[in-house]
């Protein structure tokens, strides 16, 4: 599946991910980024590209209004987010939770969304569920979370290169993760940034051994 990441930082949102895209027992580096800003909001998936092409080309988003966060993801951004899905790849009835739209948009694919300074995940039952300071979705998240949570209590930064440390940790131990990492910064301005990150880590198989203590 790969590995999608997300931290903060004094009001900015950055998200990273990596290049692979894996089919049973393939992988590919793959030239289509997993992270985006659209419009008010950071995007980041990871399982299926088909959703993933299907929310940053088709996907329409209202403006966050003020309140409650979570009230809005769950009544407001989870249905649209199935209805663009369903009516893009074929399915009828966006009101089947456990049909096949479920399928595409749960099983098969898992979302972060940012904005206004947070993030939330949307798992595989659709839940929407809110996250610390970082966020992390994909085979390797929870090597992902254990180097973010080291990073963030070590006071390391600037956030971007938090996120590529994290990166270098999950991919030394991930079989499915794969550089160049991507990057998409969102500030509170609205400003969007973007750039590209090629690893600096041999793969873990060509490292040295470590010596005993």
């Amino acid at each position: 599946m790969s590995i999608v990441l997300g931290d903060t930082e004094k009001g900015s949102l950055v998200f990273a991910a990596d290049s692979a895209g894996a089919t049973g027992d393939e992988i590919y580096t793959i030239d289509t980024p997993k992270v985006f800003a659209l419009g008010s909001y950071l995007l980041g998936y990871c399982g299926s590209y088909r959703v993933g092409q299907v929310l940053r080309h088709h996907l329409e988003l209202p403006e966050p209004p003020a309140g409650d966060p979570e009230r809005f993801l769950v009544r407001e951004v989870v249905p649209i987010l199935r209805e663009t899905v369903a009516a893009q790849c074929g399915v009828a009835d966006a009101s089947a939770a456990s049909g096949p739209i479920r399928r595409h948009l749960g099983e098969k694919t898992a979302l972060l969304v940012g904005f206004r300074g947070r993030i939330w995940c949307v798992g595989p039952d659709l839940t929407v569920t809110p996250e610390p300071a970082y966020a992390a979705i994909g085979s390797g998240r929870l090597r992902a979370y254990g180097a973010l949570h080291a990073l963030h209590a070590a006071g390391v930064g600037p956030v971007g290169r938090r996120l590529e440390l994290a990166l270098e940790a999950t991919f030394a131990f991930t079989a499915n993760v794969r550089p160049p990492w991507r990057f998409v910064r969102l500030d509170p301005d609205g400003g969007v940034e973007t750039w590209n990150v090629a690893s600096q880590v041999p793969p873990r198989s060509a490292a040295a051994p470590a010596e005993g203590r």
